[in-house]
């Protein structure tokens, strides 16, 4: 039989789970389709007889969820066709088979049906619309959805029932096309534009013929292009003059900046992000990057949280709990697991797609700065949050100074003192989850700050004082490699002699006893300081700070290592969970063990001076 190459045209009798490719050469298997059928004579016929049925068979099979291979002989009994002859059998494995393009060879030679896109439930189909979405791909037929999808009607019906994909039909051909709802993507469009927008009619939806809709549109569109400028250009005009009426010929006030809004995407999570804008750049406050670490969860590791939804980010967090320096009183809160970002210009396009659902900038902001601003034990700092309001204040003038230079700051809050770091040294109480909570913001970073114009793959960290050796055993520990490209330490290393607290157990015991807890067995001591209010730790910590500094002298208070700190947890913490800090931090140095990142480390002006008083 001689095959010649024909050309495929649009059918709408033809079926289109049968479509395949326009051509066949000379050597491959005849194309499947009904003119080649009818015009075969003899053996030919029965020969594409034999194959349509094998086809329909395996999509079949494909469809009720059978993916395994079937060889030729499998494939031919299940199809009641075990008396076809060998000529027919040698050509259906050899070149049949093998060339038919919805038909897949297996290495060891057993086929299976080759469906346009390979999906497995409705979870891989919600993920392929969603590219097709971010890349501008448009939507996806339902036939091959129909032909690829093992049971597409439940995965179909559950996702219109979440309200996760919408159906438009094809004017041509009245087929549907299958697409992803971004509910995000919703804007208002006036309804006399939307009117004139459809107006315009496109005969078909082939894209070889694009050019063509394309020349015969062109005039009507640029016709209706310049009927909608002098619209609005009349509209615009009318507002100014009225203005001018009301005001007496007077321009009007420049009406406020509106607030910043942002839209991510994320773990198939979206949301809407507002913010406020103060002085040149834009502040997103309070933004929760962890659920409370309270009741039940106090002690234990942070449990991450996603935007989602409506996100005010307009007002900062209160601080982690901590005592007021020089008072009795405890300030802050116990549900502070939060973040503020501050960024010079958000990403180009904020009303389009490219950038925003990216989550990665191409414009600005290359290097991107997390500041670890609270101590460990107790924290001025903590208690303004580096709110640039305060225009004579050390920590505003440190955001505005890095934001001026183009970088995007977050600081971030993390809990302090006993709440953050206490440890018995077992499974129990295994500590550092106030590591965990710093570990924790950092992978919010990786994950969104390309939404707030920041580049995730240029994090540097910075700390001061128990803050900076906070920073270095994040940085350095093996659950945050890759992470940082950078540390800043200031005042502070993870060396320090206060860096890591040598007698864990002994801490623990002594806020225990401290609050009126059991110290016989963790576990009863852990249940009685999770059933205690923060307020009582915090005092507790505070007490032991104050009894240590009479034993210890002057000089151990100087260094700030009197309370809680973190420890040294081995290669998992009793729960098979890993470590943090897996040895103490000067072997590490000594074994080489430590990532290459920069560093830049150094002390300030007036080191120490709260300690000191009376020198000017």
């Amino acid at each position: 039989v001689e095959k010649k190459k024909t050309e495929s045209k649009p059918d709408p009798l033809r079926d289109e789970k049968k479509k395949s490719k326009s051509s066949s050469s000379s050597n491959s298997a005849p194309k499947l389709d009904i003119n080649t059928y009818k015009t075969a004579t003899g053996s030919s016929q029965y020969r594409f007889g034999v194959l349509a049925k094998i086809v329909k068979h395996m999509r079949t099979r494909h469809q009720e969820g059978e993916t395994y291979p079937l060889s030729l002989e499998e494939i031919l009994d299940e199809t009641n066709q075990l008396d076809v002859g060998n000529k027919v059998k040698q050509w259906l494995q050899t070149e049949a088979l093998l060339n038919n393009p919805k038909i897949e060879v297996t290495p060891d030679g057993k086929f299976l049906f080759k469906a346009l896109y390979r999906l497995k439930d409705r979870k891989s189909l919600l993920k392929l619309l969603k590219q097709q979405d971010l890349k501008g791909l448009g939507g996806i037929l339902l036939d091959d959805v129909q032909e690829s999808l093992p049971h597409y009607e439940k995965a179909l019906r559950i996702l219109q029932n979440q309200n996760e994909i919408i159906f438009i039909t094809r004017p041509i051909d009245k087929k549907k096309v299958l697409f992803y709802n971004d509910r995000t993507a919703s804007l208002p469009i006036d309804e006399e534009f939307q009117k004139l927008w459809r107006s315009v009619a496109v005969d078909a939806m082939d894209d070889a013929k694009i050019e063509e809709y394309l020349d015969k549109q062109v005039m009507l569109l640029n016709y209706f292009f310049i009927i909608f400028s002098l619209f609005y250009l009349i509209i615009c005009d009318e507002r100014g003059s009225r203005v001018r009426r009301i005001v007496g010929g007077i321009p009007a006030d420049i009406p406020p900046v509106d607030d910043p809004v942002i839209y991510t995407r994320f773990g198939g999570r979206t949301a809407r992000v507002e913010g406020v804008r103060d002085f040149s750049y834009y502040v997103f406050r309070g933004i929760k990057f962890a659920h409370p670490p309270t009741g039940r969860d106090r002690f234990l590791r942070p449990n991450e949280k996603f935007l989602e939804g409506e996100v005010n980010a307009t007002k900062f967090p209160q601080p982690c709990i901590q005592p007021r320096p020089g008072t009795n009183e405890v300030i802050g809160s116990e549900d502070c697991l939060a973040l503020n970002v501050f960024t010079p210009e958000l990403p180009t396009g904020l009303e389009g797609t490219c950038v925003i659902w990216s989550g990665f900038p191409y414009k600005f902001s290359e290097v991107f700065l997390i500041l670890i601003v609270n101590s460990k034990i107790s924290s001025e700092f903590s208690d303004t949050v580096f709110t640039p309001e305060l225009p004579t204040g050390l920590e505003g003038t440190c955001v505005r100074h890095l934001v001026g230079r183009r970088l995007v700051v977050v600081t971030i809050q993390y809990r302090l003192g006993s709440l953050g770091f206490l440890s018995s040294g077992n499974r129990q109480l295994p500590g550092n989850v106030a590591l965990w909570d710093m570990v924790l913001a950092v992978q919010w970073v990786r994950n969104y700050i390309g939404f707030f114009g920041g580049n995730p793959y240029r994090i540097v960290v910075m700390g001061h004082g128990t803050g900076a050796s906070s920073a270095l055993l994040v940085a350095l520990s093996k659950v945050a490699k890759g992470m940082a490209s950078g540390i800043v330490a200031m005042s502070g290393t993870a060396i320090s002699n206060w860096a890591v607290d040598h007698t864990p157990k002994n801490t623990a015991e002594d806020i225990a006893h401290q609050n009126g807890c059991p110290i016989s067995e963790t576990l009863t001591m852990v249940k009685c300081l999770q059933n205690l209010s923060p307020d009582s730790i915090i005092r507790g910590d505070s007490n032991i700070e104050f009894q240590r500094l009479q034993s210890r002298g002057f000089m151990s208070g100087l260094s700030g290592g009197l309370g809680s700190a973190p420890v040294s947890e081995g290669y998992n913490d009793g729960r098979s969970l890993p470590g943090l800090v897996e040895d103490e931090p000067i072997n590490d140095l000594n074994k080489e063990k430590n990532p290459r990142i920069p560093l830049l480390t150094g002390i300030t002006r007036d080191e120490t001076k709260r300690a000191v008083r009376g020198i000017k």
